[in-house]
């Protein structure tokens, strides 16, 4: 309850400061991807990337969106359309603008804060050979007067953050794995059923960090991405009652057309809890996971330039996204035009199934449940993975040299809180409480961001063409 109230208030009161803020930041995202660094390597000059695109975008995904990306692109394009954030009764404009406002929880926004973070503790740990910091840019800007106290201050927050958010972000998941598996083989939902998922995905994650990053996460994200682009295709030439092709470069007009009132819109001149329940939510939820996928980014990005940076963590997975989120929200717009109530009565009472009774519409229904099944399992162990490798950094100061089984450490204390949550009912509260540090931590990443211009500015070996 007290958490709930908190971050109702912070919404109610501070909504226009987290509009405000996430434009802020991907102003600086741009102001990087411009400037006259932009060819200057994230390492020294002769660095070669660690991974190929592939892999690198794979890891993108898996620990950026990808088990959100399942969850909501069916259930929140269509809680849109029922539930309209700007009143109207035309079907056409209904359905364009839940697919914008689906663009602008999920696009621009909320991939410049995960490559702002990134993009600091990358320059910094690769440039200059020092530990992943979050605290970098900030004692730049403070003329690295920054007292341990604070230092350790700040690292707490952001692995009390991670750390809950994650288990949050498990609970959640095993619920879904644990709807898909009643779908599609009728094994009755519990909590029995949902702790074995999490020990599952427990010892899953745990194998996974013991065989390394090249042999673990991205091997799974490889995979999984593969699985992901079937189902995005399958719905794509499935789904023939709208041209789907035609309605993502529509769409795609339209959230660009209504970007400027999109980014600004604070429900000002409303009397609705609309953007609380959403925008504010969204927003405030990316900064609090900024640490989390902001430092895994970092971590796999050694060798790019910050242009190439910029334009692999931004532009591609944006786009992809668009791509995904219009393929299936728009195939379940078009089912709920026709009349058919069972997908928005499905997403109404229980959002985990939404994306099972929409294959329902289509062939091959139950192996395709299964793929999806398969896809958010494998996106579980991957932000299972990833989180334990950034909690081990953030708690060991930085150092990524630790022992595979401190890893290990953090993969089951984080399945002990979300089986816990699960248990007592706390995921709600946790959640908030994590969203919360968001506060906090959006200031210290535009310190971050602010005290990286200043270090680029410094350099004075940033020249207009590094390979002079």
């Amino acid at each position: 309850g007290f958490f709930t109230s908190m971050q109702d208030f912070l919404a109610d009161n501070l909504g226009w400061y987290y509009i405000l803020i996430s434009n802020v930041y991907l102003f600086l995202i741009v102001i990087f991807l411009l400037g006259k660094w932009r060819n200057l390597k994230l390492g020294s000059p002769e660095q070669k990337p660690e991974y190929s695109l592939w892999a690198w975008f794979a890891m993108l995904f898996s620990a950026g969106m990808g088990i959100g990306l399942v969850f909501y692109a069916v259930a929140e394009p269509v809680l849109h359309f029922i539930h309209p954030p700007i009143a109207t009764t035309n079907e056409i404009i209904k359905a364009k603008q839940a697919i914008a406002v689906t663009f602008y929880h999920w696009g621009l926004h909320a991939w410049s804060i995960y490559a702002l973070t990134g993009l600091v503790l990358a320059f910094f740990a690769f440039r200059y050979n020092q530990a992943f910091d979050i605290c970098a840019g900030v004692e730049v800007l403070f003329k690295r007067k920054f007292s341990s106290f604070a230092k350790t201050f700040v690292n707490s927050l952001a692995v009390i953050a991670t750390s809950f958010g994650l288990a949050t972000t498990l609970s959640y998941g095993s619920l879904q794995i644990s709807s898909g598996l009643n779908h599609v083989f009728s094994i009755p939902e519990s909590k029995i059923v949902n702790f074995i998922l999490i020990a599952i995905t427990v010892f899953l994650a745990s194998l996974s960090v013991c065989l390394g990053m090249d042999k673990g996460v991205k091997r799974l994200s490889e995979i999984n991405l593969g699985i992901a682009a079937f189902l995005l295709f399958f719905v794509f030439f499935s789904a023939n009652k709208i041209p789907l092709m035609d309605s993502f470069i529509e769409n795609l007009g339209y959230y660009i057309s209504q970007f400027v009132h999109l980014s600004s819109w604070t429900e000002a001149y409303e009397s609705s809890n609309w953007q609380n329940s959403w925008t504010i939510f969204y927003l405030s939820w990316w900064i609090a996971w900024a640490p989390f996928v902001g430092m895994f980014i970092a971590k796999i990005s050694k060798g790019r330039t910050i242009k190439e940076y910029i334009l692999g963590v931004i532009i591609v997975p944006v786009l992809v996204t668009f791509f995904w989120m219009n393929t299936f929200g728009t195939a379940a717009l078009s089912i709920e035009l026709l009349g058919a109530a069972d997908l928005h009565q499905a997403v109404e009472e229980n959002i985990s199934t939404a994306i099972f009774i929409f294959l329902d519409h289509f062939a091959l229904s139950k192996q395709t449940s299964i793929l999806a099944v398969a896809s958010v399992m494998i996106f579980f162990v991957t932000s299972a993975d990833s989180g334990a490798i950034v909690l081990d950094i953030l708690a060991s100061q930085g150092k990524d040299d630790n022992s595979p089984w401190q890893r290990v450490y953090w993969v089951v204390l984080v399945g002990l809180i979300a089986a816990i949550l699960l248990n007592f009912g706390g995921m709600h509260a946790l959640q908030m409480a994590s969203i919360l540090f968001a506060l906090p931590f959006s200031f210290i990443l535009l310190a971050m961001g602010i005290g990286l211009l200043r270090e680029l500015e410094r350099c004075k070996e940033v020249s207009l063409d590094q390979s002079k």
